[in-house]
């Protein structure tokens, strides 16, 4: 009898540990509801980066950021494993839109209520249909990041298929006005000046088994004639419109720079070539060349394009169309070398022909000395260079650097090496501010 006691007392301690090893596991974790509805988009900003003044830039596209809640940016920021862990299988496969809805001159005719069962499923039988916002759906696709952006309603040269294929040009017709370019196309523009173009936008998120998650479409946000503050927190007055628009950015710009840089910017005289460089570096002959073209442009010349090609390194636009106004020539017959660095004696040159260019055709004021410049390693300026050099020098458009020199090309290989008399992309443009200014 003892020896059964014993043993059923084993039996007990042992069911009583499994009872605590038990009781120490914690329970699987119950999967989270997904939302109903995901929060709205906030926070959207309208800015306008189309180009109506250097003509083979002609582009109508506008640019919209928005925030997203924390809930759907926490969502989207969970990899496959998580989500599934987190909300289940139905959370494996997920397809997020942002869909951009836009009217014109007024908030009645939204291209939603035109195509709603398409927008709504996302419907893959024209993937452009549920996308008329004129950005590419590959752009669409949303990411766990609270802010993002994107370029909308790209307006296409008419000879090209996405205008028709997106449906653009239907919706477009009635409010465009066309430009023709430097390649003979017709571009379509539209004046927000006279017209208002209304912004809003919803998320929408496809599951595993098809089903949706949306949320409510945002406030709505506008850019335009019709535009106020309240509209669009990227309008800081009502004649934002008017103000000198800068759609380029630049970093590491030299304090005495960044003034004249921004001018030039806003006068477009800031390249595309050049959007967000480093202006402290050396600027090469392709890069002077946008510049060069930029400047023409502002001061009322028109740039165009040769009949052939007379280069073999280069198909730039802009050293074509330098080339073509007579300004910049190559480094042989048929080499422009555009990717070598531009020497200061060679910009004075330049811009010396651009002087004299617009000059002949009476768009550019006397050049007048207004100091006496004697530079002291004048032995080292190129004979061909001389005389622009002292010209653009002695009118003040181009200095020296210290000491009575001018450094106009590099002689030794230490000079080389350490871009002695390089120009640098904010010399550049501001050269090209200061002649520029004297601009009938």
């Amino acid at each position: 009898m003892r020896r059964i006691l014993k043993h059923f007392k084993r039996i007990a301690a042992l069911l009583s540990a499994v009872t605590l090893a038990a009781a120490a596991v914690p329970a699987a974790a119950a999967e989270a509801e997904l939302p109903e509805k995901w929060d709205k988009p906030s926070n959207i900003t309208i800015r306008d980066k189309s180009n109506t003044t250097v003509k083979y830039l002609y582009n109508f596209t506008l640019n919209i950021s928005f925030d997203k809640g924390d809930d759907l940016s926490r969502f989207l920021s969970m990899d496959e494993g998580e989500r599934i862990s987190a909300y289940g299988k139905n959370a494996e496969t997920v397809n997020a839109k942002a869909q951009i809805d836009w009217s014109i001159d007024n908030t009645e005719s939204w291209v939603y209520d035109k195509y709603r069962s398409e927008w709504d499923t996302l419907s893959s039988k024209n993937s452009e249909v549920w996308d008329y916002s004129g950005s590419s759906e590959r752009s669409e696709q949303l990411t766990g990041a609270k802010t993002e952006e994107r370029d909308i309603l790209n307006l296409y040269s008419d000879v090209k298929s996405e205008w028709l294929t997106t449906g653009l040009n239907e919706l477009m017709t009635p409010y465009v006005y066309k430009l023709q370019d430097a390649y003979f196309n017709n571009v379509s523009l539209i004046d927000l000046k006279l017209h208002t173009i209304y912004i809003r936008i919803r998320f929408v998120t496809k599951l595993s088994d098809g089903s949706f998650i949306y949320s409510d479409w945002s406030d709505t946000a506008a850019i335009g004639k019709e535009a106020k503050p309240s509209d669009n927190p990227g309008i800081d007055n009502p004649d934002k419109n008017n103000e000198p628009k800068i759609d380029v950015t630049w970093s590491g710009v030299s304090d005495w720079a960044a003034d004249s840089v921004k001018t030039a910017a806003e006068l477009g005289l800031y390249p595309k070539v050049l959007d967000k460089e480093n202006l402290t570096r050396s600027i090469n002959r392709r890069e002077f060349a946008g510049i060069v073209v930029s400047l023409l442009n502002g001061l009322g010349l028109e740039t165009t394009l040769p009949k052939e090609n007379s280069f073999s390194d280069t198909r730039d636009i802009n050293v074509l169309m330098a080339y073509n106004a007579g300004v910049m020539l190559g480094k042989s017959a048929d080499m422009f070398i555009p990717m070598e660095a531009i020497t200061r004696e060679e910009t004075a040159v330049i811009l010396d022909r651009v002087y004299k260019t617009a000059y002949d055709r009476g768009l550019m004021k006397e050049l007048s000395a207004v100091k006496e410049v004697k530079f002291s390693d004048d032995g080292d300026i190129s004979v061909w260079a001389k005389d622009a050099v002292y010209e653009m020098a002695s009118a003040g458009i181009i200095e020296g650097v210290g000491d009575g020199n001018f450094a106009p090309k590099n002689i030794t290989a230490e000079q080389v090496r350490a871009g002695y008399a390089n120009t640098s992309i904010e010399q550049a443009l501001a050269l090209s501010l200061r002649l520029y200014r004297l601009k009938k």
